[in-house]
């Protein structure tokens, strides 16, 4: 089956069958994404302490749909000498400019530091995802349904 010869108006046939158990694969998968997203983000709070960071650069790149970037965060600890943090976390728009004095939080044992709105916009971007996700696999799920109530019901010879 899979090597002959199709033409166009099958091939979308083929593809319109499909749909829905796309649907339900990619809805899995951002659901899954988001779940993932939003752990990372409540994770990032468990172990750290809130403070006030002072963002001291903001590093600037071209991205696949324009620009870029990523806060660089400093916290003063009281007798300790300055933590510096450069994360992995690249988002658009601008969401601080360099001297800002913005809440965040600090993690004494790695040195992670991470503004309350760079958590924000994660969790943001897991909970559209979820929703995504959920309603692509309802979807989905039901257009199975609904074919296979609509499928004329086989004879056993």
């Amino acid at each position: 089956m899979i090597n002959q010869p199709t033409n166009i108006p099958n091939f979308f046939l083929k593809v319109i069958h499909d749909l829905p158990r796309t649907f339900v694969i990619l809805g899995v998968l951002f659901g899954s994404l988001g779940l993932i997203m939003e752990y990372s983000s409540r994770s990032a709070t468990w172990d750290a302490v809130e403070v006030e960071v002072t963002v001291i650069e903001v590093d600037t790149k071209l991205g696949e749909s324009g620009r870029v970037y990523r806060p660089v965060f400093a916290y003063k600890e009281f007798d300790r000498q300055l933590a510096v943090y450069r994360g992995n976390t690249w988002i658009s728009p601008k969401p601080h400019e360099v001297g800002d004095v913005v809440p965040g939080f600090y993690d004494y044992a790695t040195g992670e530091i991470i503004s309350l709105k760079m958590i924000e916009h994660v969790r943001i971007m897991g909970q559209i995802l979820v929703v995504s996700g959920v309603i692509a696999t309802l979807l989905g799920a039901s257009l199975l349904g609904w074919r296979r109530y609509k499928a004329p019901p086989k004879i056993l010879k």
